[in-house]
């Protein structure tokens, strides 16, 4: 081992080598290993090998170098039957955990054995860090998530008495002032909803959570719907919403129409929100195999450092802007994520003082079903024209909103009889027929998934149908489970629930 190149080469490995001769003794010690001991060389030079292995068995380490030296077998040490790991103490009583492997060496004619050990303590130090921070992460997931999910029912709640009081107070007979004022309550209740979907969206997305769901869908209908919605928004601005859709599709689509319509929303929202005067316009094509909606305002406009930042996380455009016109800075962040989740993209170009523009690109799909010709969507006042008959149980704790269903249903011919908790929901579906049950989730005595579980068990085979302002994935798969038949989120929708009602009860 007299070679300097050879020696230099032994010296710079990352790793303890020891070389021994066909006695058992060290004839060298490389730098890693001595450092490792915590010994100089002339301490272990010559010295019987086994002395610096105390935890292994003596006969099992000489057994393993004689058969390196002898017949040039290499082998893994283990310092017990399940564990390939050991411990070496220095001199200062520092205990390092290693993997000790053992392999031949032939030199100048003479035979040896290389113990070679690597150090684990740093990695299994590094792996039970990582362990702990993956712990602490999906502890502080689940914390975000349970905390949003509290938020959203909190939140949606009292929205969902604001809003459906609202549409109530506006199908009946008032006076202009009137009107503007209780729509005023409703576009601000709808506006705070819009914020609390854009949250949890984000937080999906951010999980990695998020899911498309694809079906078929009137891309005529959309468009209509979208506008029914927005108009009354472009008009309080003073200006015109113009929809366009020069390809009119004579089959479904198939993608996910809720999802798209959500964009194309939230493009037209801002592009109304950001123009004071002139014009919103969508206009959709097809090109090829892409779908496209072009959405073109005559607002303020938006410079290139403006748009470079534009689909980011809460980005908008400065302070001034957040402070003139509102808003989180979460819908275009959603937006683009959709888009892309749905294969395709969107693109803006914009000029300051002049306007901006956004293209929506979407892999264009469409189905086998053609479109059957439809009447004009109901708005929500021409929905209550719509008459059932049946007995409904509502289970709702909170008396507000017990008093607000109450209401919508009886206004459409149905009977109510209301519970407030679910063990009144279970004492009374069980005592009478019902040909519909709405339940709340969260309740006290027993919740709703306790109380349609107990339903089901004893074999009531009435509809349940959710009606809750838990509206996260595992809330609707929970219900499922319990044996629920339908879901409605708070606040309602007036479409859903007419949906609702005309599958399970009987319309006059």
């Amino acid at each position: 081992m007299d070679s300097p190149f050879a020696t230099e080469i032994l010296q710079s490995i990352n790793s303890g080598l020891l070389v021994i001769n066909d006695e058992q003794k060290i004839v060298f010690a490389n730098r890693w290993f001595l450092e490792a001991i915590d010994h100089l060389a002339i301490d272990i030079d010559g010295t019987e090998v086994t002395l610096h292995f105390p935890y292994f068995k003596k006969q099992r380490l000489q057994s393993a170098l004689t058969s390196a030296i002898k017949f040039g077998v290499s082998s893994l040490i283990s310092h017990s039957i399940h564990r390939n790991i050991f411990p070496l103490r220095n001199r200062k009583g520092v205990i390092i955990d290693h993997t000790v492997f053992i392999r031949s060496l032939h030199w100048e004619e003479a035979s040896y054995a290389i113990i070679q050990l690597t150090d684990v303590t740093s990695s299994i130090k590094r792996e039970h860090s990582l362990h702990k921070a993956q712990q602490e992460a999906v502890q502080a997931s689940q914390a975000k998530e349970e905390f949003l999910a509290t938020m959203s029912h909190e939140l949606r709640t009292p929205l969902t008495t604001i809003i459906g009081s609202s549409e109530i107070l506006l199908e009946k007979e008032q006076s202009p002032d009137e009107r503007e004022l209780i729509k005023a309550i409703e576009t601000a209740g709808r506006g705070q909803l819009f914020l609390i979907n854009d949250i949890l969206d984000m937080s999906k997305i951010e999980s990695g959570k998020f899911t498309i769901h694809k079906s078929s869908f009137d891309l005529s209908h959309l468009l209509k719907e979208i506008q029914r919605m927005l108009s009354v928004r472009a008009i309080d601005n003073g200006i015109e919403l113009i929809i366009e859709q020069p390809n009119a599709e004579k089959y479904l689509l198939i993608g996910d129409g809720q999802r798209v319509g959500q964009i194309l929303i939230n493009l037209l929202g801002n592009a109304i929100k950001f123009t004071e005067q002139g014009s919103v316009s969508l206009c959709t094509e097809v090109v090829g195999d892409q779908l496209t909606f072009r959405v073109e305002d005559s607002g303020i406009g938006m410079t290139q450092e403006t748009m470079d930042k534009l689909f980011q996380r809460f980005e908008q455009a400065d302070q001034s802007i957040s402070r003139r016109f509102g808003g989180t800075g979460l819908g275009l962040f959603i937006s683009r994520n959709l888009a892309e989740l749905m294969g395709g993209t969107i693109e803006v170009s914009s000029q300051m003082g002049v306007g901006s523009s956004f293209l929506l690109t979407l892999p264009y799909s469409p189905s086998n079903y053609s479109i059957q010709q439809e009447k004009e969507p109901h708005n929500s006042a021409s929905v209550l024209r719509d008459q059932f008959s049946g007995h409904v149980l509502i289970a709702e704790d909170t008396p507000e909103l017990q008093l607000l269903q109450r209401r919508i249903l009886e206004r459409l011919g149905i009977t109510v009889t209301t519970a407030a908790n679910g063990r009144e929901a279970v004492e009374q579906a069980t005592a009478q027929p019902f040909d519909l049950i709405l339940m709340d989730m969260q309740m006290p005595v027993m919740s709703g998934i306790e109380a349609t579980q107990t339903l089901r068990s004893e074999g009531i085979p009435v509809p349940i149908v959710a009606l809750t302002a838990n509206v996260m994935a595992k809330h609707r798969e929970a219900f499922e489970s319990a044996g629920c038949d339908d879901f409605l989120a708070k606040p309602i929708d007036r479409q859903e629930l007419m949906r609702v009602l005309k599958k399970y009860l009987k319309s006059l």
